[in-house]
């Protein structure tokens, strides 16, 4: 009979030999390669940042009025319904009146909330065009709903609209997240803002009630100094610097941090061939020594051109077409980008499924509701 071999404990394998010599450890300069695309990414953070701090005290600045009023509107409908010298001269000791506040601002609202919840808006898919099939359209139907049912869809809209009738204002966002904490694979949600207050959105955009047209905004909260630092290992000479700026983004226990999403647009060179069908030729300008990391940052974005693109019908140029172009234009193709930021340095940044929606009062008796999805490949780095 054979003798059944001894198992070893897990603990004897995974102790390191003590006969085994350690290995030095060696360590090498950067290539020139590496330090200019390290050089290269300091300066196009730092010109993001610049950017976006000219950006986000321009809409501070365009919305400082309605702001204004949305908060009186607020403390009125909490009950604050009294201006400040009135409620003074009717507690004047020598001629005491009564201040009396019989609030009737919740009913009203309620009727027009409630009103929202039993008929709430939906998203259809419907297929148009000569490249639409009836079968994707509903394929898309059911992930929307399956999106909409995972994200609590209901409660995020008539949060909005709570707002919208409030003060004028309401806003959800679409965001990506990866499915769970040990997986690759991304989901799209949809999130609800709870404060209002917290997004500013470009003024150039109000050619629409929704804003889709707008290039870009920000949704912005302030974080513990503390959390930030142990979730984005922030030294405390990083902080210290912000500090020293003296504006009102860093304080000395907390930061402003904003989510800066903004439009992008790539050119691209489109051709029409003799037989009528269009190509195109992505217009990307690179530095001459790229590092592997910037190699494969440029080859995520000409796929992601090339899935925009193939939505459209539009397919690349090859070289088996060259002698049929007929005509050539400039065009280019719209990217949503997102960064989370302090004002003076990046702590993420992605490409992507990045969209802010809002429901807005466009008269004083009509109310609009309007989202624009905006999908793409997100990557997070």
């Amino acid at each position: 009979m054979q003798e059944k071999a001894k198992k070893t404990p897990m603990a004897e394998l995974l102790a390191p030999d003590p006969t085994a010599q350690p290995q030095p450890v060696i360590l090498t300069r950067p290539s020139p390669a590496e330090r200019g695309a390290d050089q290269r990414r300091q300066q196009r953070d730092q010109q993001i940042c610049a950017l976006a701090r000219q950006r986000f005290q321009l809409a501070v600045e365009f919305e400082q009025a309605w702001r204004k009023e949305a908060v009186e509107d607020l403390k009125f409908r909490a009950g604050d319904q009294w201006h400040a010298d009135q409620v003074r001269q009717r507690l004047d000791p020598l001629n005491p009146r009564p201040c009396l506040t019989i609030n009737q601002t919740t009913r009203f609202i309620r009727q027009i909330t409630n009103a929202e919840q039993q008929n709430r808006p939906s998203i259809k898919v419907r297929p148009v065009g000569a490249l639409s099939d009836p079968q994707t359209a509903q394929t898309f139907d059911g992930l929307i709903r399956d999106i909409l049912y995972a994200s609590d869809w209901d409660v995020a809209l008539d949060t909005a609209y709570e707002h919208v009738v409030t003060h004028g204002r309401g806003y959800w966002r679409l965001v990506t997240d990866y499915e769970t904490p040990w997986s690759f694979q991304q989901v799209i949600r949809l999130e609800r803002i709870l404060n209002p207050f917290a997004v500013y959105l470009d003024p150039a955009g109000r050619k629409f009630p929704d804003y889709h047209t707008a290039n870009w905004g920000f949704v912005v909260e302030r974080l513990n100094r503390d959390h930030l630092c142990e979730r984005y290992e922030i030294p405390k000479t990083t902080w210290d610097s912000w500090t020293s700026y003296g504006d009102t983004w860093v304080a000395k226990d907390e930061a402003l941090v904003a989510d800066y999403y903004y439009r992008e647009e790539l050119p691209v060179l489109l051709t029409l061939l003799r037989n009528g069908e269009v190509r195109y030729v992505p217009m990307l300008t690179a530095p001459d020594a790229q590092t592997e990391e910037e190699q494969q940052e440029e080859a995520d974005l000409v796929a992601l051109i090339a899935w925009q693109m193939a939505r459209q019908g539009v397919f690349p140029m090859t070289q088996d077409v060259m002698a049929l172009v007929q005509q050539e234009r400039r065009s280019s193709l719209s990217l949503i980008r997102q960064c989370k930021l302090v004002v003076h340095g990046l702590l993420e940044r992605s490409v992507g499924a990045a969209v802010i929606s809002r429901l807005c009062r466009s008269s004083g008796r009509s109310w609009i509701s309007r989202a624009r999805w905006i999908t793409g490949a997100s990557s997070a780095t």
